[in-house]
């Protein structure tokens, strides 16, 4: 079960329709819509559904048609009333719209799941973009493919996809006298710190949450690196940074 907030429909766009030309225009815009979308055909929204909305718009027409040639209060009632019908059936679309956009299968996103339902021809409510926390650290392999090109491997699940994950090559001194550790590689908060007593080669590159591979070229050969990374959703929204992965030149 998703822990993705619901997308809603937004009801008033057509509950707040007064003129009956205009609505039996939106209830037909809507089957149509549904009718010739893969979510929302039969049998995810059933045809004798889109029958009874045929119907209810039918009806309609045939009230607006009557009063356009004899207008009289009692007629402009039925056009009410048929009215009422339509806003009934495009309810019970609605509720049918948001169960099928909202389902796990059909959206990975918030942003997924309003055009779903904008698919359908009904409106969403406004999505407000949701703080994610911290994202949990990335697990990164790192390969030596050969003329200073090195290879890194998001290797989490494909449901792990922070917003984007910054990955960070830091060469190694070369063992001499004197001897020089290798850099000190800190993340505090949104700050990347990296000290050492020599001159290192550093290469800093990110991608999308959502991708695993990623290619760092014109590396120094002969020489080995420490591969960092770490997650970011936000500018204060970061995972901790890994552990150094080796990798020889």
């Amino acid at each position: 079960m998703s822990n993705i907030r619901k997308v809603a429909v937004k009801r008033t766009i057509y509950t707040r329709i007064i003129r009956a030309s205009v609505l039996k225009k939106y209830i037909t815009d809507c089957m149509a819509s549904g009718m010739s979308w893969a979510l929302f055909m039969d049998p995810h929204i059933l045809a004798a559904y889109y029958a009874a909305g045929l119907i209810a718009q039918t009806a309609l027409n045939d009230a607006i048609n009557a009063y356009t040639l004899s207008p009289t209060k009692g007629k402009m009632e039925i056009v009410k009333a048929k009215m009422a019908l339509v806003v009934i059936w495009l309810n019970g679309y609605a509720d049918q719209v948001e169960v099928i956009s909202n389902a796990d299968a059909n959206r990975t996103t918030r942003e997924e799941a309003g055009a779903n339902i904008s698919n359908s021809f009904l409106t969403h409510q406004v999505i407000v973009a949701e703080k994610k926390g911290n994202p949990d650290m990335p697990v990164i392999t790192a390969m030596n493919t050969g003329d200073g090109n090195v290879e890194v491997e998001i290797t989490n699940g494909k449901e792990y996809q922070p917003n984007s994950i910054v990955i960070i090559a830091v060469e190694i001194p070369a063992i001499a006298e004197p001897y020089v550790a290798p850099a000190v590689v800190e993340l505090v908060k949104d700050q990347l710190s990296i000290n050492c007593k020599a001159g290192v080669h550093t290469v800093m590159m990110s991608i999308s949450g959502k991708g695993r591979l990623i290619g760092f070229s014109k590396l120094k050969t002969g020489v080995s690196y420490n591969f960092y990374a770490y997650a970011q959703n936000g500018k204060l929204q970061l995972s901790a940074l890994t552990p150094p992965v080796v990798v020889k030149m």
